[in-house]
């Protein structure tokens, strides 16, 4: 029960639209309760944070090293959800009054849990090398109110992977010896005696 509730508590919190730096907006209920779990009296949110990213990427490396059908998609998930929670306290602790137009009219506050919707999408985007990853951040998240950003990051983040780096797939054949083109695929089954 305890790790079920550790695991997906905090990929909620993650996506959550109050700032954890902002004392002034945590209130006593459900806030404070979820600032505790990323806070102690040593470290801060972005100390924790980092270790959560850190932690997160090591046992998803030793996950895809066994021999049993482990994912990569949600902790990779996972781990751009707290990138972008990173930089939307980032952004909340030096700007904290938000931005605001040239009239200074209409204050726009920052929204870390978008900044961690984004951040998902876009290192998910990344490490699969898909682009239909927003569409499953979208229903999985419920947040549609960062369609633009969301697809633009992806967008970005797609094509730098696509230049610098093979996907996890091709990099699960190139380890194993696996060619992975449609030629290689027709010979193998050609040569393969079913009977």
């Amino acid at each position: 029960m305890q790790t079920k509730s550790i695991f997906f508590l905090l990929d909620s919190d993650l996506f959550s639209n109050h700032s954890w730096t902002d004392e002034s907006t945590v209130s006593s209920g459900h806030q404070a309760q979820m600032l505790d779990h990323w806070t102690t009296p040593y470290t801060g949110v972005f100390t924790n944070l980092l270790i959560y990213i850190l932690a997160t990427f090591g046992l998803s490396i030793f996950a895809a090293t066994l021999p049993v059908p482990t994912g990569v998609l949600i902790p990779a998930f996972k781990i751009g959800a707290a990138f972008g929670r990173i930089v939307g306290e980032g952004m909340n602790v030096w700007f904290p009054n938000g931005f605001s137009y040239e009239d200074h009219s209409f204050r726009h506050h920052i929204v870390a849990g978008g900044y961690a919707t984004v951040g998902a999408a876009s290192f998910t985007g990344a490490v699969t090398h898909t682009i239909s990853i927003s569409v499953i951040v979208f229903e999985m998240t419920g947040q549609i109110t960062h369609i633009i950003p969301i697809l633009i990051s992806v967008l970005i983040s797609n094509a730098i992977g696509n230049v610098h780096f093979n996907n996890f797939v091709h990099f699960c054949f190139d380890r194993e010896r696996i060619s992975h083109g449609p030629r290689s695929l027709i010979l193998l089954i050609r040569h393969k005696s079913y009977y």
